[in-house]
């Protein structure tokens, strides 16, 4: 039941994401994420393969609209519009699915920076990401990260 959940998710998010215009992911099947832009079109092939290695709880915030379009720790320009996130730890490009446990919304977020600063927190979310999952009023929100490895 979980892992039909967790696929379901992961299906709905993949399908609103490759609706816009925005920086996408075709696959992410093993290590490598492969950029839709740059691809040769491969489609995600067996979800059965995507596993979650690790779940956390905690807080999470969304940066401050201030950050767009200044570098990230990994050298990509922040972008308020893409689904990304901040984490202290976790290589750059891991995907991570964030739960909030208020509502129950999720959203797939890929690491493109260090932080949260506060050491309360766990993550920080792109704008875009934190909307997905309704927490733009409060700011703040207990959250559960899934890292999909």
């Amino acid at each position: 039941m979980y892992k039909a959940h967790s696929i379901l998710i992961l299906g709905l998010i993949f399908f609103s994401v490759s609706c816009t215009s925005s920086l996408r992911f075709t696959s992410i099947i093993g290590e490598d994420l492969i950029d839709s832009e740059q691809s040769t079109g491969k489609a995600l092939e067996d979800l059965n393969q995507i596993t979650i290695s690790k779940k956390i709880s905690g807080l999470a915030s969304y940066y401050s609209d201030k950050f767009h379009g200044r570098k990230t720790a990994s050298g990509e320009i922040y972008n308020k519009n893409l689904l990304t996130a901040a984490h202290r730890t976790l290589p750059f490009g891991t995907l991570i699915i964030v739960t909030n446990l208020k509502n129950g919304k999720s959203v797939v977020v890929r690491v493109n920076d260090r932080g949260p600063q506060s050491p309360k927190r766990i993550i920080d979310l792109s704008r875009a990401a934190a909307e997905e999952i309704d927490m733009i009023y409060e700011g703040i929100a207990e959250v559960e990260i899934e890292i999909i490895k």
